[in-house]
């Protein structure tokens, strides 16, 4: 999904990317090495949207 595509259901929906539940049962650690291992998955383009979602969102909450 495009970045653009997930901001603006989030618009829709009138909530933030904060807003979005997550799972809090694993550790900050385990979930930081299942996210590599996705990344790491992932086809450069789509590797590339990841990022870019991550970096908008680590700007709305600082």
């Amino acid at each position: 999904m495009r970045i653009e595509t997930f901001l603006h259901i989030c618009r829709t929906l009138n909530v933030t990317p904060n807003d979005i539940p997550v799972e809090d049962n694993l550790s900050a650690s385990q979930d930081q090495n299942d996210i590599w291992e996705l990344l790491n998955k992932c086809p450069a383009k789509e590797k590339e949207t990841a990022l870019r979602l991550l970096t908008v969102y680590l700007k709305s909450i600082s």
